[in-house]
C-alpha cells in the first residue's frame, strides 16, 4: 500500500473538525487539526504537509487570507478549500489567487522545448485495418493476429490520460513507451498521451527504427512498405483525441471476435501514466470494465480506503477480467504491464 498523504485540517468549528479528523485517521491518514489560519501557518512552519483542508469562513484570519499566506511561504502546498457558504465573489477571488500563483511559478520547473516535431497521426480503427489490408486483402486482421501468435508482437498497450504537474511533463509516457516497445508491444495513444509522444518525436518511423524490438520493427516495416509509406509505421499509433479511446477497444473487440474469445483474454492493456482529472479515472474504469488491466501512474484519492483499493486492484478482476494497477514508477509499471501481457498470452497458449 502506498504511503498516504499527511493532512493539515483547518476549521474553527470544533465538532466538524473533530469528526472529520477521526474519519480521516480511521482511513490511515496522519491528520493534524487546528482551529485558525494563524495556527495553521505556525504548524506549516514546523513541518511539511501534503494536503491542507482549509475552511473559508473563520474569525480573525479568513480562509482566503490564510490561503494567500500559505501560497507565499509554501507555494507547492496542495490546498483544498472547504465551505458551506460558497459565493461567486469568493470563487472569483480564488481564481485571482490562482493567477497570481501562476505568475510566481518556478521557471526551472517549466520545460518548453524550442523545436518542432514531425508527427504521423490519424490511425482510426478503419485506417489501421486499411493498412493491414494492404498485406492481406481478404483477411486484414490475419497479419496482426499471426504476428501476435508468433510473438513478433507480444501485446498491445493503449496510452491515454492527461499530464500531471506532480510529474515532469511527459516523462512517464516516454519511459514506458520505450520500455514496452523494446519488448515488442504495439503502442496506441489518444489525447494528451498522443500529444506527449508527438512532442518528442515518437509518432515517426525513425522512432520505430530506434526503439522498437526486432519483431515489432519487422512487422511495422512490412506494413508500412505495403501501405506505401516507404518506411515503417510510427512507433506509436495516434488514434485520436481523449474521447476516442473507444477506437482502441473497437480494434480489440474485432480481434477478439476474430479469435472467438472475450476481450479479457487478449494480451491488451491500458495505461494513464500521468492521470490527473476525474475523467481519466472514469475512462480507466471503462477500460477495466472492458476487461483490460489498466495502469494509473498517479495514486488516486480513492485508494485511501483499503477496501476500495482491494476491490479496484484485486477483486474486480474476478468480475470483469480487467483491474487497476497503481504504480508511480514508470519502469516498474512497464514490468507489471508486461507481466499482465505474458499472463494472458499463457492463457491463450502462446
Amino acid at each position: 500500500m502506498p504511503t498516504l498523504p499527511r493532512i493539515l485540517l483547518v476549521d474553527d468549528e470544533e465538532r466538524f473538525r473533530t469528526n472529520l479528523q477521526k474519519m480521516l485517521a480511521a482511513q490511515g491518514f496522519e491528520v493534524t487539526a487546528v482551529d485558525s489560519g494563524e495556527r495553521a501557518l505556525e504548524e506549516m512552519a514546523r513541518q511539511l504537509y501534503d494536503v491542507v483542508l482549509l475552511d473559508m469562513r473563520m474569525p480573525a484570519m479568513s480562509g482566503l487570507e490564510a490561503l494567500a499566506a500559505m501560497k507565499k511561504s509554501h507555494p507547492d502546498a496542495e490546498v483544498i478549500m472547504l465551505t458551506g457558504h460558497a459565493s461567486v465573489d469568493t470563487a472569483r477571488e480564488i481564481i485571482r489567487l490562482g493567477i497570481e500563483a501562476f505568475r510566481r511559478r518556478d521557471p526551472q520547473k517549466v520545460n518548453i522545448p524550442d523545436h518542432q516535431s514531425v508527427a504521423l497521426a490519424g490511425f482510426s480503427t478503419e485506417a489501421i485495418v486499411g493498412a493491414l489490408s494492404k498485406v492481406d486483402k481478404e483477411d486484414p486482421l490475419k497479419p496482426l493476429i499471426d504476428n501476435i501468435v508468433a510473438g513478433n508482437i507480444s501485446g498491445v498497450c493503449l496510452f491515454a490520460g492527461c499530464n500531471n504537474v506532480r510529474i515532469t511533463q511527459d516523462e512517464n509516457y516516454l519511459v514506458m513507451a520505450k520500455e514496452l516497445a523494446r519488448e515488442n508491444v504495439l503502442l496506441l495513444a489518444t489525447g494528451c498521451g498522443a500529444g506527449a509522444f508527438a512532442r518528442h518525436g515518437l509518432l515517426t518511423s525513425e522512432a520505430t527504427n530506434q526503439y522498437a524490438g526486432d519483431g515489432l520493427k519487422a512487422v511495422f516495416t512490412a506494413v508500412g512498405q505495403a501501405a506505401g509509406l516507404n518506411a515503417p509505421l510510427p512507433l506509436v499509433l495516434h488514434m485520436g483525441s481523449c474521447v476516442d479511446n473507444a477506437r482502441a477497444v473497437q480494434l480489440a473487440v474485432a480481434v477478439a471476435n476474430r479469435l472467438g474469445v472475450d476481450v479479457d483474454k487478449l494480451p491488451v492493456v491500458a495505461s494513464a501514466p500521468e492521470a490527473t482529472t476525474e475523467k481519466a479515472v472514469s475512462i480507466g474504469t471503462y477500460a477495466v470494465a472492458a476487461g483490460l488491466p489498466t495502469h494509473l501512474g498517479v495514486i488516486p484519492p480513492v485508494l485511501g480506503s483499503p477496501l476500495v483499493a482491494q476491490v479496484l486492484t484485486q477483486d474486480i478482476k474476478n468480475l470483469f477480467g480487467g483491474y487497476f494497477i497503481v504504480e508511480p514508477d514508470p519502469v516498474t509499471a512497464s514490468q507489471k504491464l508486461l507481466g499482465a501481457i505474458r499472463e494472458r498470452r499463457a492463457g491463450l497458449g502462446l
